[in-house]
């Protein structure tokens, strides 16, 4: 089989804690598609931009060849923005990195690249034109040929006008639409969220104001650029979001859930499922892996026992608490969002207090970060935080501050459990609960986004649409707990053991970045 040639676009790449360049699920995602592809093989080029942070010090280089620097000017009429570029290599596939901070830039174009997701919706808009720009130059300074443009959310939408421009000057006066319809072919997208604020958003008169003297260079219009990507629900309203799927052949939902519910509320959606998944390596613990059905159940008890232990002991150096090595340990880690219900197990704080402090009981581990323009999520994470800080949880209750993907790692790699608690639907698929059925945790979640694909009851537990917390304590308190703790002669929880050995062999056989890959190739790339 021949190995596709892929330029994959996406604001930001979790591959390094130490810099400010990604800030969720879809920076870890798009760290995983690089390191699944250059594992595969794939020719990938990975483009984003250059955010403030020692990029040397994280194995990126400046983008050279032959002893030539790569150099690209992006124009609006008379403003000119200078631009380099970064690059890593991962063995087949690089990651290239646009950087505007160049002492021969005015301040404003030095600070465009700066900031991810930028609070100033112009300054995004402007990013995301530079980025698009400069990585057609940079693709050809590298002698690259894609053979499709790989689009991860709106905030990379502006690639296709950017083809669509160079489509025109090779080809003669044509309308946007034309032009655009040209390079349709070549583009796909994926859209990771239903959240109606993906993306970003501009009138015509910003449209106008920022990019009117490069519009006219080609004889478009902002009031065309509009036109080719108008909000659903405000049509006056410019959307990267609708505009990368209306320039796309095809685009990607990121479950199979996430494709319905995208065509319950739009019901001319036509997004292909392509469920996430994650890079093994990268997150399943050396020794889980290999074929579970070589281990005997003492064996694979064992070896996930020693994983708890790592991971409290460690939790125990970086906050100074005593958590328990041998208590079942329960991890909620993601970002402090409303949807996703990090209050849930909170609703009855004595009934909490009894199942964590009683015994046989279990220790909860709680961990993630709030958007700073999220008042609501930085309000429930107070509350948290001053819930873990009462003294009559100590040793029971932990929050770990700073999350990473270091942070993250460890957390999947000795959980007992992974709760996850959104509102079904929301969570478009929710890889996290995928690394952690990598390393032998059972599923205690809603039956949102990957989850509503597989048998849940042979790899966890699940907690009902309706009155969930009242469910969620009582399946704590009938099932898991009693699961957990009742052992055989040998010390082993066999009802345990049959759902952590279903739950990693299901995740090792259908929800790993590998079969994500193939399935875009097929489904999406068509190649």
């Amino acid at each position: 089989m021949t190995k596709p040639t892929i330029a994959y676009y996406a604001a930001e790449y979790a591959t390094s804690d130490g810099l400010p360049m990604y800030a969720g699920g879809l920076g870890v995602l798009a760290a995983d598609y690089v390191l699944e592809a250059a594992a595969q093989g794939w020719q990938v080029v990975a483009f984003g931009a250059a955010y403030q942070g020692r990029l040397d010090s994280a194995g990126f280089k400046r983008l050279e060849r032959d002893g030539r620097a790569f150099e690209a000017v992006v124009s609006f009429g008379d403003w000119e923005v200078k631009c380099g570029a970064w690059e890593r290599e991962f063995g087949t596939a690089r990651l290239v990195l646009i950087d505007s901070d160049r002492e021969d830039n005015s301040v404003l174009s030095r600070w465009l690249t700066t900031n991810l997701y930028d609070p100033d919706a112009s300054t995004r808009l402007l990013q995301e034109f530079v980025v698009a720009q400069a990585s057609l130059a940079a693709l050809d300074f590298l002698g690259v040929k894609p053979e499709r443009y790989h689009l991860n959310e709106g905030h990379m939408a502006f690639v296709p006008l950017a083809l669509a421009a160079r489509h025109r000057d090779e080809h003669g006066r044509m309308t946007l639409a034309q032009a655009i319809e040209a390079v349709r072919p070549q583009v796909v997208g994926s859209k990771h969220t239903i959240l109606a604020g993906a993306g970003d958003f501009a009138d015509e008169s910003m449209l106008e104001r920022l990019f009117s003297e490069y519009l006219d260079r080609y004889g478009w219009s902002a009031h065309e650029l509009l036109a080719a990507g108008p909000k659903a629900s405000d049509p006056e309203t410019f959307s990267t979001t609708a505009f990368m799927i209306g320039s796309a052949v095809r685009s990607s939902a990121v479950s199979q859930l996430h494709a319905r519910m995208e065509h319950d509320q739009h019901p001319q959606s036509q997004l292909v499922p392509v469920t996430n998944g994650v890079h093994r390596s990268r997150w399943q613990e050396a020794n889980l892996d290999g074929p579970v059905d070589k281990l005997s159940d003492d064996e694979l008890w064992q070896r996930h026992g020693a994983n708890r232990r790592a991971l409290v002991e460690y939790l125990n150096k970086q906050v100074g608490v005593s958590l328990d090595p041998d208590r079942m340990t329960v991890v909620w880690a993601r970002r402090f969002a409303p949807y996703k219900r990090p209050m849930l197990l909170f609703s009855d704080v004595p009934r909490l207090q009894r199942l964590l402090t009683g015994e046989p009981g279990f220790q909860l581990v709680v961990s993630g970060n709030a958007n700073p323009a999220d008042e609501e999520g930085t309000r429930i994470l107070e509350q948290l935080v001053e819930l873990a800080q009462n003294p009559e949880f100590a040793g029971r209750l932990l929050y770990l501050p700073h999350y990473s993907t270091n942070v993250s790692r460890r957390l999947v790699s000795g959980a007992d459990v992974w709760l996850n608690t959104p509102m079904r639907g929301m969570e478009a698929c929710g890889t996290s609960g995928m690394k952690a059925g990598l390393n032998g945790a059972l599923q205690l979640s809603t039956r949102d986004g990957w989850l509503d694909e597989v048998d849940l009851p042979a790899i966890g537990w699940e907690i009902p649409d309706a009155e969930p917390a009242e469910a969620l304590y009582r399946t704590l308190e009938q099932e898991v707990l009693p699961a957990f703790y009742k052992r055989d002669e040998a010390g082993v929880p066999q009802d345990w053991m049959r759902r952590m050995r279903a739950g990693v062999k299901l995740t090792e056989e259908q929800f790993t970045a590998a079969r994500m890959l193939e399935d875009y190739r097929t489904k999406l790339y068509q190649l």
